[in-house]
């Protein structure tokens, strides 16, 4: 695995451990790719979360994106037609349904891997996929949706990278107006809680559809995350609509929840349904564990950028977070008490101090490219965090509102 955590607290760790190992024994081949199953009962792979799971693990363990994506760009029929579950002995295409859009995920990966070949297999066949949904939905009579939405806005973005240097690319921006159909469409709608509940999971916030205002209505009647699953997706639509503060805090609360079981054997139970604890345990709650170790104590991938989190813990307390990928070398958060030190192979990027209200918890997120130049801050606590960071020999005295951005 391509991810360490240490920290001085025993039980987090110990939950650390045992999602990881969890997930490593989770890894199985199927039809000659190794992805990630549900559980050790678990004997295929499904379009609906697999592929979203497979991008999650990718960091951990590199190559896991891609063989999600490539078990199903493989065995799309000549129609267009993605299955719905890969088997060892089997592939089924008895339904349709995507939680995020495979096509947003493969321009995710190409953006990490910049694996050309890749792009345009994907693109190919996204677009065969798309006049299959067309022709299903002029003969079922079905409804357009988010997730097509999102689609449309993926294939914009790999026909435009397909063609650099082009300017505005006509075929993206076809994608794109088609895109903005859609999006008029669904949101003459009125999202509601209901509603948006009704379309798979808050499919028209993670798909980014509704805009800020509609979005601050839906967040006023109080959607939250009560499952694993809409857990994992409710990450990506807080950070694209600002809540920083509220990812973190959802993120708090799952960690303290899934520490109070770190073998993740029950969850299956809970999560899946099964009769019986998990030998290895349930794939969507390790995931969900690892995230939020990324997302409140180290690095991740944000907006092409990364995103390091800085956060306070008690005098004498200490963690230290390491990530090794191909793409930004490696990685490291290091957090003593009210100091972070981030690094870049070794080399000191930033030294951040931060403090606030004795009572509290305080956080931010450094912002920087890939290569680590810092870019900004996020203010990722309830309460206004005053931040100290020195980087390129100079040191900067700030003070981070919730939710705020500052750039530098």
């Amino acid at each position: 695995m391509s991810i360490t955590w240490h920290t001085d607290d025993r039980l987090r760790h110990f939950t650390w451990e045992r999602a990881v190992q969890g997930l490593a024994a989770n890894l199985h081949w199927v039809q000659g790719q190794q992805v990630l199953l549900a559980d050790d009962s678990d004997v295929g792979i499904g379009l609906a979360c697999g592929p979203l799971h497979g991008l999650l693990l990718d960091d951990l363990a590199p190559g896991s994106g891609l063989a999600a994506a490539r078990t199903f760009l493989a065995r799309q029929r000549a129609d267009g037609q993605f299955p719905s579950t890969v088997c060892a002995a089997k592939t089924d295409f008895d339904h349709v349904h995507e939680v995020v859009p495979l096509m947003a995920i493969a321009y995710e990966l190409w953006q990490r891997t910049r694996d050309g070949d890749f792009l345009a297999a994907a693109y190919a066949a996204g677009v065969r996929w798309d006049a299959w949904l067309a022709r299903q939905r002029g003969q079922q009579g079905a409804e357009l949706s988010s997730a097509i939405y999102g689609m449309h806005l993926a294939l914009a973005r790999m026909a435009a990278a397909l063609s650099p240097g082009r300017g505005q690319d006509p075929v993206a921006h076809v994608w794109r107006q088609r895109a903005e159909r859609i999006r008029e469409v669904l949101v003459q709608r009125r999202w509601s809680r209901d509603v948006a509940n009704q379309h798979h999971g808050l499919h028209p916030l993670l798909e980014g559809l509704v805009d800020q205002p509609t979005f601050e209505r839906i967040w006023a009647a109080q959607v939250v995350a009560d499952d694993i699953q809409t857990a994992l997706r409710t990450l990506v639509w807080l950070e694209h609509y600002g809540k920083y503060v509220a990812q973190a805090t959802l993120l708090t609360r799952w960690s303290a929840r899934l520490c109070a079981r770190p073998t993740f054997r029950q969850w299956a139970e809970l999560h899946l349904g099964h009769t019986r604890p998990s030998a290895t345990g349930d794939s969507s709650a390790m995931l969900l564990f690892t995230e939020s170790v990324a997302r409140l104590y180290g690095v991740h991938r944000s907006a092409g950028g990364l995103a390091w989190n800085c956060r306070s813990t008690p005098e004498g307390t200490w963690h230290a977070y390491t990530l090794h990928a191909a793409d930004v070398g490696d990685l490291c958060v290091q957090q003593r008490h009210d100091t972070t030190t981030l690094l870049r192979s070794g080399e000191v990027l930033a030294t951040v101090r931060i403090s606030g209200p004795s009572s509290e918890t305080v956080a931010c997120r450094v912002l920087t490219d890939g290569r680590g130049r810092v870019a900004g801050l996020l203010g990722t606590a309830p309460v206004t965090t005053a931040v100290t960071i020195t980087c390129d020999g100079a040191t900067q005295q700030l003070s981070v509102a919730p939710d705020a951005v500052i750039t530098l």
